[in-house]
């Protein structure tokens, strides 16, 4: 035990006798102890003699006690020796009860002023809504996140009616108003209307306190869904494109199977169409990982005629309006586009040093129109038959709502190409490509 007040006494006997005392912090059952003279007690002589050398004769500590333990001392001094009646130490008794009682009861407000003061440090910094209603003033408390996310402090929240704010539908209040009642252990996930129109998706847990205090801690899960429900888009997504890409993938299969041809070229074939639909796909595929983009249809055909370039960008021109592809569109082009370049390769502009291909692309009212012109080639003429890729080719357009028109020129092959712009726009998903169907 230390000096907390004092009078009359020096620095120099306060150090020395710093700590001295008969009893033990919460010790039981202490009673006053009178030394009536210092000389006669039993005390040590080095410590009589810093009493003595003090000017003190006889004194007496009286022990305070709180919840019957002892929890400080008070000493009475007097310079001669000095015989302390039971009277005095009744009186003595007497103001340590008093006192003791004066230190529970400052020990008690100092608790719950740190508990207030720890209380309103939480109350107004955590970085979750928070409501305190108190039944038996109607006072309602709202921290700070309360106002941040949903708008409304305390005190404007008392002129009206918050559940009703907050809760316009009376189906959703009275559900809301039943879990605060019944305060069962969760949390209670509820669509909320914030003041400035906002709709958050919060999360609720209710604590009833000891003195019927209600208390509310929410949380604001508008990203949590929002991240959920892209997850739950993408798996669909990918699902539907899986489902497509097999389709195709098989209808490529058994399409190639009945053409003529060596078992080398018909797989050298497939693998790379197979690549112009990787192809397509990469370029619509966000590289967050967050599920599908809008590929560019000039971006679309760059990658896909890549392979066939020569190293001279003037063999390939690209003019026209670019427009936005949704996935399937993107799909169904880049057979397109692989179809006809290999056409060209084989047969066209693509087949000799010189030859050129100008593909012009334009926007009109429901319409997507696209030019593919060659030039420099050999000379080309109209067959009568159609193989496996011109039947693709038509596939492909005929998927997106359109038609393809061949024009047999002396100079090279010129086709032209017209769908619905509603089916190649990004938008509501339209089903699956199809293509197959059409073979």
């Amino acid at each position: 035990m230390r000096f907390v007040a004092w009078r009359g006494l020096s620095d120099e006997y306060r150090a020395a006798v710093e700590g001295h005392t008969p009893w033990r912090p919460g010790e039981e059952g202490a009673l006053p102890i009178a030394i009536g003279d210092i000389e006669t007690s039993g005390e040590a002589e080095e410590l009589k003699a810093t009493i003595r050398g003090e000017g003190i004769g006889s004194l007496a500590f009286v022990p305070l006690i709180s919840a019957g333990g002892v929890i400080g001392k008070f000493m009475v001094y007097r310079p001669t020796p000095y015989a302390f009646g039971d009277d005095e130490v009744r009186l003595a008794l007497t103001i340590a009860r008093q006192l003791g009682f004066a230190l529970e009861r400052y020990r008690a407000q100092e608790g719950a002023r740190r508990n207030a003061e720890q209380f309103g440090a939480v109350f107004d910094n955590i970085p979750v809504m928070i409501k305190l209603f108190e039944p038996q003033t109607g006072r309602l408390r709202l921290n700070w996140e309360f106002t941040r996310a949903l708008g409304w402090t305390g005190s404007e929240a008392a002129s009206v009616d918050l559940m009703t704010e907050l809760l316009p539908d009376p189906e959703v209040r009275a559900r809301v108003r039943d879990n605060m009642d019944r305060c069962e252990p969760g949390w209670f996930d509820v669509a909320m209307v914030a003041r400035d129109g906002r709709r958050l998706e919060t999360s609720w847990a209710n604590i009833r306190l000891s003195d019927g205090s209600q208390v509310g801690i929410g949380i604001d899960i508008t990203e949590r869904k929002q991240a959920l429900e892209r997850q739950q888009l993408l798996l669909h997504e990918m699902d539907h494109r899986v489902r497509n890409l097999f389709s195709l993938t098989s209808s490529m299969v058994r399409l190639s199977a009945r053409e003529p041809g060596d078992r080398a070229g018909l797989a050298r074939d497939l693998e790379e169409r197979l690549a112009a639909l990787a192809a397509a796909h990469a370029l619509t595929m966000r590289k967050d990982g967050e599920g599908a983009s809008a590929a560019k249809l000039h971006q679309l055909i760059r990658a896909i005629l890549a392979p066939y370039h020569r190293g001279d960008q003037a063999q390939l021109e690209i003019v026209g309006q670019d427009v936005a592809l949704r996935g399937e569109a993107g799909t169904s082009f880049a057979i397109l586009i692989y179809e006809l370049a290999t056409n060209a390769a084989k047969y066209g502009a693509l087949s000799k040093a010189g030859g050129k291909i100008r593909i012009a692309t334009r926007r009109r009212p429901h319409v997507l129109e696209l030019d593919w012109e060659e030039t420099g080639g050999p000379p080309v003429a109209a067959t009568s038959s159609a193989g496996f890729g011109s039947r693709l080719s038509r596939a492909a357009v005929a998927q997106l709502g359109g038609d393809l028109q061949q024009i047999w020129r002396p100079e090279g092959l010129q086709i032209r190409i017209s769908v619905s712009l509603d089916r190649c726009l990004p938008g509501d998903r339209l089903g699956d490509t199809g293509i197959a169907a059409a073979s």
